[in-house]
């Protein structure tokens, strides 16, 4: 979706990675892995409502 306004594009997935100990919520995949890696524990895949 194109935010015309600003004109950038707003990623409008509804998959997000969340990690309940941090209280964090990642909505790429790569940045949940990093965090895992850096952290030392996981986020779990979580479905968003819109």
């Amino acid at each position: 979706m194109l935010n015309t306004k600003f004109g950038i594009l707003i990623n409008m997935s509804k998959t997000a990675w969340k990690c309940y100990r941090c209280d964090l919520i990642f909505r790429e995949e790569s940045h949940a892995i990093l965090h895992k890696d850096l952290a030392n524990h996981f986020a779990r895949k979580i479905e968003l409502l819109s």
